[in-house]
């Protein structure tokens, strides 16, 4: 508890000088103290309306984040896949009699 206090003491100082904010968010993000401190010290640091505005304040939800990680996962299978299939195919005795 003791170290929880002193690094959310700190934390203010670092919020005061960053310029933007991206929060992963999901339903229990409100529910720790240290999240409510982090978006309350941006936001009476910062200009509220500038913030939004500008794009310098972004919540993320986290089903968002996870199924952008999907579609990277499934990307990467599918290349590595049509990247080890591929020589098998044009090698093939259909594919050279296909183009001659």
């Amino acid at each position: 508890p003791l170290r929880k206090r002193q690094a959310t003491g700190q934390l203010g100082g670092l919020i005061q000088r960053t310029s933007k904010m991206v929060v992963l968010w999901d339903r229990n993000y409100f529910k720790k103290l240290q999240c409510v401190v982090e978006i309350s010290t941006f936001l009476a640091t910062h200009k509220c309306s500038d913030s939004w505005m500008n794009g310098n304040f972004l919540f993320v939800p986290i089903r968002v984040v996870t199924l952008e990680l999907v579609l990277y996962i499934y990307h990467f299978l599918a290349s590595v896949s049509f990247v080890l299939i591929a020589p098998l195919v044009v090698q093939s005795e259909t594919h050279t009699s296909w183009t001659r």
